[in-house]
């Protein structure tokens, strides 16, 4: 009975450890159904598609034990995560057998029958792909197994066409986009994912913002009477590489943009490599060459997930030539899982990982042994090293996270709403700790309507601190914004501006005020819909790690989300701020007044409700509610005060400054009453015609 057997090398006493780094031995017996002289090919995967290890039974490291058993040693690349692997054992028959792997809690493998897979299966294509030497590399890298998946199609399709005779007459398209998360050029993995795509092949890589240089230019093409061409066909199986994509669609890159696109049907590979707006920048002005890029060729890096998360950390502390002892490694990777599972370090970049390891893990270790002199030579980072509260969020509570919301005065329906949404989104968490199913949540984005002072900036701003606590955001601030801070006065102007605010709102909420401005009415030759496309590969990610907010008057909103049906999708949410009576406006005044210890006397609480009142009845539908009396307490009421204490032939005593007299708010009333100071018309879009 062919059979298979994983045992670490060095068991651990510890039962309570579940992920730990160390050698595997593997035993592998065949039946008497299979050859002993035949060569065995052995490939040990991950369920991320990894290939942790591959050798052939020929070469050093493999020796046979008894008649039909071969030992050989895996090596341990990465941590041992409890979970799903795969041995692949390809025979000389070309059969492929597969194993079924599972690592138990308690480091123990359990391992299936074998199965014998179909020619052209998954398993048989990843057997065969470690040969190439771009691949175990390629394999390991976090976040790209649509990729993976993609040269396993593309490998199935070349043995096919080796054994069929008239499969050779097809050419497959093989220009790629490939779309990354984080704003490098990714020019390494580039390299690697190609060399895979062919066997005989010429690389060539270009930095497109090196080439749009004009002193650069001849590094790519010929000048010859004015007319450029990009030499593609001097190779057959040529790759060219471009990285800094989003050059291409700006004026300064229109020049190369226009040379590339005259040689897009030629012979050799187009590789374009890039985050979704730099691709989409792109693409705007190379539309000839999109269109020889199928479907099925743009592809994109995945966010990582939780395994993948737990690598990264481990990768670093490598890097960092930090040794973790059984005990701290255990302790890091069960802490980076919590973290993720919680949302905390879910968006964490590469950059925020090394941060970590170098001024919170690196930093308390070297605390820890320098204050005792005896163990400065030692080298054992040590689980209390690991500083598990800057990785984790502490478990919130409804009180904690919702009690300043609670305390804001009025929006019964919008505190109810928010609450329901704080509820889910701590559901769905408690249900992914638990391992049970759980789609994935589309995108927070909102619509604020209502009219101004209802509250929706200071409602943004706790929303963007909510999410940064459940880990949605990885700052929580908020990115305030309009139209004049959007909007370019010239071709490309408007694309510019909104790279600059998008880059500001990573991690962050973008609100964006009185956002009906940017589709104006009969304007067709207005920049702000340019803004609009520009907010859509944001829109369309799942996790962008930044919420777009849209606030404005509730009437205009409407009618802008009715005229873009695609743009309404984008916003799974909208909330309705209600004016303020006129008992929540005196309400918010007398909690001005009560913070900055000022006290009313009888007479002037009951002044000031009634002027409060007054100015609901006399206000129009652009009354600024709590923004008007946050006016008309700070610069009307308190500088009525101080004229008249300054008028005093004397120093007032001490309580003085503190009470708030009746004379004070009728001193200031003249000044605020709505028609004079808050009535102003709203923004008008177009030009004044005489």
């Amino acid at each position: 009975m062919t059979t298979f057997r994983l045992i670490f090398t060095e068991p651990l006493a510890d039962d309570a450890i579940r992920y730990r780094k160390g050698d595997v031995e593997a035993v592998f017996t065949i039946d008497r159904s299979m050859r002993l002289t035949d060569d065995y090919e052995f490939a040990f995967y991950n369920d991320r598609m990894m290939c942790l290890y591959h050798v052939c039974s020929s070469n050093e490291g493999v020796k046979r034990v008894g008649r039909r058993s071969f030992v050989f040693t895996i090596p341990c690349y990465q941590v041992w995560q409890p979970g799903n692997y795969r041995m692949l054992v390809r025979t000389g028959d070309a059969k492929v057998l597969r194993f079924d792997v599972r690592l138990l809690d308690d480091q123990q493998f359990e391992v299936s029958k074998p199965i014998v897979c179909q020619a052209l299966s998954d398993d048989a294509i990843l057997s065969l792909l470690p040969r190439y030497v771009a691949w175990p590399l390629l394999s390991r890298y976090p976040g790209i197994r649509q990729m993976r998946q993609w040269l396993v199609e593309r490998y199935r399709q070349k043995i096919a066409g080796e054994n069929t005779s008239w499969f050779d007459r097809l050419r497959f398209c093989n220009n790629l986009l490939l779309t990354f998360r984080q704003a490098d050029s990714k020019k390494s993995l580039m390299r690697m994912f190609v060399s895979v795509v062919e066997e005989n092949f010429c690389i060539s890589v270009y930095d497109c913002a090196r080439l749009s240089a004009e002193d650069r230019l001849d590094d790519l093409f010929d000048d010859c009477d004015g007319e450029h061409a990009i030499d593609l066909s001097s190779f057959n199986n040529r790759f060219y590489i471009f990285t800094k994509t989003g050059v291409l669609g700006t004026p300064e890159g229109a020049k190369l943009a226009a040379c590339i696109g005259e040689e897009a049907s030629a012979g050799s590979t187009l590789v374009f490599g890039g985050t979704r707006a730099e691709l989409e920048a792109a693409g705007s002005r190379m539309t000839a060459v999109w269109q020889w890029i199928p479907q099925e060729n743009r592809l994109e890096e995945e966010a990582p997930d939780c395994s993948d998360m737990v690598d990264a950390f481990v990768a670093t502390a490598n890097e960092r030539r930090l040794t973790l002892s059984p005990e701290a490694l255990d302790k890091l990777c069960k802490t980076v899982v919590k973290g993720y599972e919680q949302g905390r370090i879910a968006n964490w970049t590469q950059d925020e990982i090394r941060y970590y390891m170098a001024y919170q893990l690196q930093r308390r270790y070297l605390d820890r042994v320098v204050r005792d002199y005896d163990r400065l030579q030692e080298r054992w980072v040590e689980a209390e090293d690991v500083d598990e509260h800057a990785l984790t969020a502490p478990e919130p509570s409804d009180d904690s996270l919702m009690a300043e919301l609670d305390d804001m005065t009025g929006l019964t329906a919008i505190k109810q709403a928010l609450k329901t949404l704080y509820h889910r989104m701590r559901f769905c968490q408690k249900r992914r700790s638990l391992g049970l199913n759980t789609t994935d949540e589309a995108a927070f984005h909102a619509v604020f309507t209502g009219n101004p002072g209802t509250g929706k900036t200071t409602v943004a701003k706790m929303l963007g601190r909510i999410y940064h606590s459940l880990g949605l955001l990885s700052k929580g601030d908020v990115v305030c914004v309009d139209r004049t801070q959007m909007v370019g006065h010239y071709i490309g102007g408007t694309e510019q501006n909104m790279r600059r605010i998008l880059e500001e709102a990573k991690g962050n909420v973008l609100f964006i005020d009185e956002a009906y401005t940017l589709c104006p009415k009969g304007e067709s030759n207005d920049f702000g819909p340019h803004a609009i496309e520009c907010l859509l590969g944001v829109l369309s990610q799942k996790h962008p790690d930044m919420i777009v907010i849209m606030a404005g008057y509730q009437k205009e909103m409407e009618e802008m989300m009715s005229v873009n049906p695609g743009l309404k999708g984008r916003f799974p949410y909208t909330f309705h701020f209600a004016d303020y009576s006129a008992d929540e406006l005196m309400e918010i005044a007398l909690s001005m007044f009560r913070r900055d210890d000022y006290q009313l006397s009888s007479e002037a609480s009951l002044l000031l409700r009634h002027h409060i009142a007054q100015a609901l009845e006399c206000g129009d539908e652009t009354f600024s509610n709590a923004r008007w009396v946050e006016q008309y307490v700070h610069n009307g009421i308190i500088p009525a005060l101080a004229d008249r204490l300054a008028a005093l032939p004397t120093e007032a005593p001490a309580q003085a400054y503190q009470r708030i007299e009746a004379c004070d708010i009728a001193a200031a009333f003249a000044a605020f009453v709505p028609g004079k100071t808050d009535r102003q018309k709203r923004r008008q879009i177009g030009f004044l015609v005489a």
